[in-house]
């Protein structure tokens, strides 16, 4: 591990974790995740998250981040970084910065395909009416149900009360039967969600 570079991100902390590699001087970024900027996981199965240029080209061998989050235009985030085309046992090392684009909030995400994929958040506080989804569903759909506190459904916010979303888009509004979420604004609940031919990428409350 060469360095990291941590940020906060949302509810949690987000880094780019340099990897290193001693025999051929390679050095290559993974995505970190963590809650108390102690304790962090590699949650994209340690796959590289920006990845080196191929042989020739100006970060053939280093690329790593600057120290700071991305920079965020509309919908879109801005990675600076800095390549480089030798390490440190080479006198052919010439250094450039590039940039890197990305869709907001798209750090890593969850994808199912024909058989339909399940996931459920952690407990959380509703802090605003609106739920947003950051999706890349253009052939499949996402739906959200609502369950309490207890774990149990609350009525009006099931699976067959939700409008699917589908398509690319980075705040698709969920609904159930037309209605909001600003009901339920201020209780612990915990959403699940269920993905066919997509990607899910965040999600986020808003007024």
């Amino acid at each position: 591990f060469y360095g990291l570079t941590p940020f906060v991100w949302g509810n949690q902390y987000l880094g780019y974790l340099e990897l290193y590699h001693r025999a051929t001087e390679h050095l290559d970024l993974q995505l970190v995740t963590s809650r108390d900027g102690e304790h962090w996981i590699r949650p994209a199965r340690r796959e590289p998250f920006l990845t080196r240029g191929p042989d020739g080209a100006w970060d053939e061998t280093w690329v790593a981040f600057t120290s700071n989050p991305p920079i965020v235009r509309d919908d879109e985030m801005w990675l600076y970084y800095d390549g480089r085309t030798g390490g440190h046992q080479t006198d052919r090392r010439r250094g450039a910065i590039g940039l890197a684009t990305a869709r907001r909030d798209r750090f890593a995400g969850l994808t199912a395909g024909i058989q339909e994929g399940e996931a459920l958040t952690e407990r959380l506080i509703v802090g605003a009416p609106r739920l947003l989804l950051n999706l890349n569903a253009r052939c499949g759909e996402v739906v959200v149900a609502v369950y309490d506190e207890e774990g149990d459904p609350i009525e009006g916010y099931g699976r067959d009360d939700c409008s699917a979303v589908s398509g690319d888009q980075v705040d698709a509004e969920i609904t159930w039967n037309g209605m909001n979420l600003e009901p339920l604004e201020g209780r612990e609940l915990y959403l699940r969600l269920w993905i066919r031919y997509g990607t899910l990428y965040a999600y986020r409350f808003d007024s």
